[in-house]
């Protein structure tokens, strides 16, 4: 059992306690709240500039989240199933976002053309090859889902 934490005022360990982070509404607000700080800096730059706090807030807690429900499986099962925590993770973020990478193409595609649907294209790639990051520092381009570079960053960490 991978030990968190003792009973208080036990100093000898004894009665050790595992892990158990439940639900914490409190970390559904700071999470909204972190969410609305970037919506604000996307909607009013001049007026929301330290609204990129947001997205630092949002990795902290997501790091924090995903470590405690590897530290709970641990504790459960003796070890840490990758396989599992990667399958489970695909099946919450993928579907979305899958549909919103279609919409976007198909759109970019028809509705815009040329040289934005190529970048377009490349882009789709690189967000679901999770190194978007590093495609945007390349070649940035505003307008072709820039905001995906999170989910790279946090795949990287969470792969390493």
């Amino acid at each position: 059992m991978l030990t968190i934490f003792t009973r208080p005022g036990d100093n000898t360990g004894s009665q050790a306690v595992p892990f158990q982070l439940g639900h914490r509404p409190a970390l559904d607000g700071l999470r909204g709240l972190a969410v609305l700080m970037v919506l604000a800096l996307h909607m009013t730059p001049s007026l929301a500039a330290g609204g990129i706090v947001g997205v630092d807030i949002f990795f902290v807690l997501s790091g924090f989240l995903i470590t405690a429900l590897l530290v709970q499986e641990a504790d459960r099962t003796g070890s840490i199933h990758f396989g599992h925590f990667y399958w489970r993770r695909g099946l919450r973020l993928l579907p979305a976002l899958v549909v919103m990478l279609l919409v976007y193409w198909l759109y970019s595609a028809i509705v815009i053309g040329g040289a934005h649907a190529t970048y377009t294209r490349k882009a789709v790639v690189s967000i679901l090859g999770y190194y978007h990051n590093w495609r945007v520092d390349a070649h940035p381009d505003p307008r072709a889902l820039l905001h995906c570079w999170s989910l790279s960053v946090e795949e990287q960490f969470y792969f390493l």
